[in-house]
């Protein structure tokens, strides 16, 4: 089985979730992810970076593919960011079908498995339920 990029759960810092709407940014302090002040589960962030580590790639598809995979205009794609002290690997998600999801990355254009999709969307959910239910939000008055 092909899989992406390798990146270690314990080495990622930084972790960029764009979406059509709005960038969440979280960095891991010690044992914590935060975004902005707000403490994110920590088995949420590692079962995203999990999904990552274990989604299959499919095959891959040529460079000229990217308008057909909906990956050419970056701006309004999903994206996200895995950082690391030694490295920086962005991935733009594409065109479903099926249980497949296109993903550009260093001009590579994979097709992997859409678990990658759900595991981001359900880490941006759960990054917004942490700030809906935490005092510390931008804008209280305590």
């Amino acid at each position: 089985a092909k899989y992406l990029p390798e990146v270690q759960l314990e080495n990622v810092k930084r972790i960029k979730l764009k979406t059509a709407s709005e960038t969440i940014e979280l960095v891991k302090k010690a044992d914590d992810w935060l975004w902005n002040d707000i403490i994110v589960s920590t088995g949420e962030v590692n079962a995203f970076v999990k999904s990552y580590q274990n989604v299959p790639v499919r095959e891959f598809l040529d460079k000229d593919k990217l308008a057909e995979n909906n990956l050419n205009k970056a701006d309004k794609n999903t994206v996200f960011t895995l950082e690391t002290s030694e490295s920086h690997k962005t991935f733009v998600l594409g065109k479903v079908e099926g249980i497949n999801i296109s993903i550009l990355h260093n001009n590579e254009i994979y097709v992997a498995g859409i678990e990658i999709k759900n595991a981001f969307e359900k880490l941006v959910n759960k990054v917004k339920q942490a700030a809906e239910v935490n005092p510390l939000v931008k804008g209280s008055s305590n």
